[in-house]
């Protein structure tokens, strides 16, 4: 980080603390996003890879559970979804 870009921070935000942003910024989100994991955004395979051809090509998107904040308002948990396979 430069110093330049420092002194923009100062500008816009004042002499605050590191701590009073991120708590002004977080508000009532508290609880880190399962799905993201607090990144605000997730990877999405755009192209898929073919074996031996080519690589599989990805994209960011921002994450559909915290609207790309990072952190939501009420504590989730992921849902494991199991699938047993050749049982009917």
């Amino acid at each position: 980080m430069k110093i330049r870009d420092l002194e923009k921070l100062m500008d816009q935000y004042g002499d605050s603390t590191l701590g009073d942003i991120i708590a002004s910024k977080k508000g009532n989100r508290i609880h880190e996003c399962p799905k993201c994991k607090g990144e605000g955004e997730n990877r999405v395979c755009v192209v898929p890879g073919e074996y031996g051809y080519r690589d599989p090509i990805y994209s960011t998107k921002d994450c559909d559970v915290c609207n790309g904040v990072g952190y939501t308002e009420r504590l989730l948990k992921p849902k494991i979804k199991t699938e047993i396979i050749g049982y009917e």
